[in-house]
């Protein structure tokens, strides 16, 4: 086999959260009477842990915050609506084909275990990962390739042999820099995020052509051997 294992991101990938947490964002600071566009916080959100985001924003805008209070805040609203955000397109058939053709499949999330259990619990794939690396488990998150590389490491599999599929420019640049095989998939970010870096991309998961990723895993192992 020359795939060790997939690692899938969850929020823009799996569910619409990433959306969601940009609106929960912009509603906690009309509270606190400060504007932001659309445009302003996808910038800080997408693909990225929350906890890093709210404190470079704080910083940026010189916000008379804590990142814990924002934080505080946001987890509370956030949490109870993320029931009701919809599944993307094809996530739940792309995780059990992958299951059913590779033995080893992770997922890698900057969310907290217990955003990951509701969005899990709702598609019903509660038991269908070998590990779930959340924002506790690295200091630092995407871009950082921390995380694909304790997920890597957790598994005892070669990141070089492991394929990541991610929906923000941040998560691509993590992927790479871990040395993972990068898939960049279009349909969360609606088009938003740069995913040229990426060694694929996919408007929709389903989009994904397997054999042609096996084939090339297996040509770049024999170039790495020459």
């Amino acid at each position: 086999m020359t795939i060790d294992a997939i690692f899938f991101d969850m929020d823009g990938l799996l569910v619409d959260s990433e959306n969601l947490a940009v609106d929960v964002f912009i509603e906690i600071m009309a509270r606190h009477n400060f504007s932001f566009s659309r445009l302003d916080i996808e910038r800080y959100i997408f693909g990225r842990m929350l906890s890093e985001s709210f404190e470079e924003v704080i910083v940026e805008h010189d916000l008379p915050f804590t990142s814990n209070v924002l934080l505080y805040e946001h987890r509370v609203v956030y949490n109870s609506r993320l029931q009701n955000v919809d599944a993307l397109p094809y996530a739940y058939e792309t995780i059990k084909l992958v299951k059913a053709r590779y033995s080893k499949i992770a997922l890698v999330s900057g969310s907290t275990q217990e955003q990951i259990d509701i969005v899990l619990d709702k598609l019903k794939l509660s038991d269908d990962f070998n590990i779930i690396i959340n924002n506790e488990d690295v200091d630092s998150g995407k871009p950082s390739p921390k995380s694909y590389l304790v997920a890597a490491q957790t598994l005892n599999v070669d990141i070089t042999k492991c394929v990541v599929l991610e929906d923000a420019a941040v998560g691509i640049e993590a992927a790479n820099a871990a040395g993972a095989y990068s898939i960049g998939v279009k349909i969360g970010s609606k088009g938003t995020q740069d995913l040229t870096k990426a060694k694929y991309v996919v408007e929709f998961l389903n989009d994904i052509d397997w054999e042609y990723v096996e084939e090339y895993m297996k040509d770049r192992m024999a170039s790495c051997k020459v």
